[in-house]
């Protein structure tokens, strides 16, 4: 054997085996002969098992084609090493016949007599052409790519890489970077026992410029939870709890369908909505004098009134509030996890390693907030997938293992979440996807746009940064948090929208920017409103989704203006049931005076269609679609939306 394929109507990739090696001989898009990788890299994927490397498919290695119910998986064992009796290496690509990807990892099984040492894994080393026509696009569920901050959080040199490929697939035209990251590992499989990597997602794209619809596209295929649905509303953590009572009445009112208790700043104080510290997981006591039965008592408060509840914590650090002791789990154990010194994550205070005993420890704490509490889902920070301690005094190897067993730990928790019911948010990037997450960080807005923005300033850099998110994710995919109250350390910030009345324009502004673009949002408030006006203002836009909610959950976001600040700019949801084809557009105008002209709809993804469409605008006018052009009017610093259909006949309109 010294040929294998695997193939789906999106993508073909051939693997050849000569030379003690293992090589991709062809990798096309379609059922053509589009190439898609560099053919003349060797030595795809690697293991070293006992200090020895071995590379994958080299020598008397076997292929096998197994149909699956979404596919066909491509499977490679390799041969035995004599060192190694009864230890299987396989190498699994899938194919799927509904989704442009194909997704490799590695499986070690243990058969043998005696435990093995894992040091290090190679899932992948491929090398994309780049340039005009780049047509692949790579991911995995390992890392996080984290932000950097001036420049220096740097995990590890996958996300550098990372990093790097990315940077030049979206800039073509600049150097390809080969995407292989060897990753060490020290990971002491016993016998019996059998180790699965991560895997890395090969995304076959159009174009650059339509990879976000297409990877789109796949993840919803991919994975079906992210289109879960509920519109949410934000509260601010209280400093008496019928604050949260209060809140959960008008949250009802307004028409929302499940209420979060957020964190924030209390008097310059970082506070839970719930706990002392985020590692204790002791009650504040100043609310629930009675334990848990007070929050049980909460939650059924909030299910009473037809809503779902969730709360948020956070994973590894140990936020305290003012005067609470030290928590027991970094003074009792060796548990936290320090950082390089040119990582500048350290800025974030004391945090616990999920690698060392606080991983089993942090599952188990926060299944038993959930199910105590009575709540339906939760929202996770931290850590990013990658992080690494290079702490010398725990039982693994510093930035080894430690990094494989953080990860181990947050997605086996975030898959028994699933598994269980219990909807899921964290501030991760597409790999939380992968492991049931429903969500992943919130988008449109950095948290020191809060403080340091006027509000102007601070929905135009919303809208962009949404715009921009949506290149590559779907809305459903993240939620957008919109800063009522102040999120600010600072006791004098002032409350950026309250009173409310005196800004419902402000408010209705934000509140475009999320729900227009299909995002759930939730307002960051004590109440969602405090008076007609700004009841009105979150009434309109939570009808608008309602009413229109076929677009988000089933539907595609495309991109018809960027926004700029100073001229119209629009987004269109396109939905195709398989009777008709229809679509929303959402038209944005940031300027204090009205704006009137026409939206261009030939746009990838849109242009080409030779079909007369009629719309019908929010102020119930109508019209016919003249060529690819749109008419559109806006009032000064608002947005207003337009359906449009296919004219099959005279008179549809």
């Amino acid at each position: 054997m010294n040929r294998a394929v695997i193939e789906s109507r999106y993508l073909k990739r051939e693997l050849v085996f000569d030379a003690g090696s293992m090589r991709s001989m062809a990798f096309y898009a379609g059922t053509g002969n589009e190439p898609l990788a560099d053919i003349s890299v060797a030595d795809e994927a690697t293991v070293t098992i006992d200090g020895i490397e071995y590379v994958l498919g080299s020598t008397g290695c076997s292929a096998e084609t197994v149909k699956t119910p979404r596919g066909q998986q491509l499977i490679i064992t390799c041969g035995e090493q004599p060192e190694l009796s009864g230890v299987v290496v396989k190498l699994v690509y899938e194919a799927f016949d509904d989704v442009p990807a194909l997704t490799k990892h590695i499986n070690v099984e243990n058969e043998g007599p005696r435990e093995i040492c894992i040091n290090g894994i190679q899932v992948e080393r491929i090398k994309p052409l780049i340039g005009k026509s780049h047509k692949l696009l790579l991911e995995d569920d390992y890392v996080r790519d984290a932000l950097t901050v001036d420049g220096k959080r740097v995990y590890s040199p996958w996300i550098e890489k990372h990093r790097r490929y990315i940077d030049a697939f979206l800039n073509p035209g600049e150097e390809a970077y080969c995407f292989a990251y060897p990753v060490d590992m020290d990971w002491e499989l016993r016998a019996g026992e059998r180790f699965e990597s991560f895997k890395v997602y090969e995304f076959v794209v159009p174009n650059t410029e339509e990879a976000g619809l297409a990877v789109r596209k796949a993840t919803r295929a991919l994975f079906p939870w992210t289109c879960d649905r509920a519109l949410g509303c934000s509260l601010a953590p209280a400093s008496k709890v019928e604050e949260y009572y209060v809140g959960i009445d008008r949250v009802a009112e307004a028409g929302f369908e499940y209420v979060h208790l957020n964190h924030g700043w209390i008097k310059g104080v970082m506070t839970s909505p719930l706990f002392t510290n985020y590692s204790d997981y002791a009650l504040r006591p100043e609310l629930f004098q009675n334990g848990w039965d007070d929050i049980r008592k909460l939650s059924d408060y909030a299910h009473a009134k037809g809503l779902q509840i969730s709360f948020y914590s956070i994973y590894v650090n140990t936020w305290m509030e003012e005067g609470a002791n030290t928590p027991k789990a970094y003074t009792d154990h060796d548990w936290e996890l320090i950082w390089a010194d040119d990582d500048d994550s350290s800025r974030w205070g004391t945090t616990l390693d999920p690698a060392a005993g606080w991983g089993e420890v942090v599952n188990r704490k926060l299944s038993e907030a959930i199910d105590k509490g009575g709540f339906d889902a939760y929202h996770l920070d931290g850590p990013y997938y990658g992080d690494i301690s290079v702490a010398e005094n725990r039982s693994v190897k510093p930035g080894g293992p430690n990094q494989m067993l953080a990860w181990e730990y947050q997605k086996t928790f975030y898959e028994r979440m699933k598994a269980s019911g219990i909807h899921g948010e964290a501030a991760q990037g597409f790999q939380a996807f992968a492991h049931g997450m429903s969500r992943i960080t919130t988008t449109g807005y950095e948290e020191g746009d809060f403080g340091d923005k006027p509000i102007q300033q601070q929905i135009l850099a919303n809208r962009k940064a949404a715009y921009d998110f949506t290149k590559l994710y779907r809305p459903e995919q993240a939620t957008t948090v919109l800063p009522i109250v102040a999120w600010s350390p600072d006791e004098d910030a002032p409350d950026l929208l309250v009173p409310m009345e005196e800004h419902a324009d402000e408010y209705n502004a934000y509140l475009a920017n999320v729900y227009g673009y299909g995002f759930e949002g939730k307002p960051f408030c004590k109440v969602p409103f405090e008076g007609p006006k700004s009841k009105a203002v979150v009434q309109r836009w939570l009808t608008f989704w309602k009413d229109h909610s076929e677009y988000f959950k089933q539907g595609y976001l495309l991109h018809l203006k960027k926004p700029d600040g100073e001229h119209l700019d629009a987004v269109m949801h396109l939905l195709d049931t398989g009777r008709e084809e229809k679509a929303l557009v959402v038209v944005y105008n940031p300027a204090e005076l009205e704006l009137s002209g026409g939206i261009n709809l030939s746009v990838p993804g849109f242009e080409g269609r030779e079909k007369t469409w009629g719309y019908k605008a929010e102020s119930g006018a109508t019209g016919t679609v003249e060529g690819d052009c749109l008419p559109v009017s806006v009032p000064p610093s608002d947005a207003t939306w337009y359906e449009l259909w296919e004219l099959k006949e005279q008179g549809d309109i």
